[in-house]
């Protein structure tokens, strides 16, 4: 399903690699209904030949029942290149997914992992995911 790619996923972060792509949400408020996608472009100058976008498809989804929301995404490349997706906040705090670079979707056998929490003893536990800013989570 869509084309691939070398490692480097995230908006913005293929500059030099021939291509850059981007993290797209569509959710239906109030549920757990949303799906995290990915769209690619070789170039941004709309008067360069090949201009437009790509839909890669699918990267992770939620639905009724699971332990978490498929909101709020964002690219991590960890120090040894890990490429990762942070998302959520509702339902079930901040998870985290390995990606696999190649194509920039969950690695194989990969499931998402609560990072953070806010319990708050119902389902109005929104914690904010990062977007702009740092979020920093410790373990153990």
């Amino acid at each position: 399903m869509g084309s691939r790619h070398r490692a480097g996923r995230g908006a913005g972060r293929g500059a030099g690699r021939g291509w850059v792509s981007a993290i797209l949400l569509g959710f239906r408020f109030g549920t757990q209904h949303s799906a995290i996608g990915l769209a690619t472009a070789t170039t941004l100058d709309p008067d360069a030949p090949g201009y437009g976008w790509r839909d890669e498809g699918l990267v992770i989804a939620s639905r009724e029942g699971d332990p978490y929301n498929a909101i709020d995404p964002a690219f991590v490349r960890d120090r040894q290149g890990g490429e990762w997706l942070s998302f959520g906040s509702f339902w079930g705090g901040i998870q985290l997914i390995r990606l696999d670079p190649w194509s920039g979707k969950p690695a194989a056998g990969a499931k998402p992992r609560m990072i953070a929490r806010r319990d708050l003893g119902d389902k109005t536990n929104a914690i904010e995911a990062p977007s702009s800013s740092i979020m920093t989570a410790g373990t153990g």
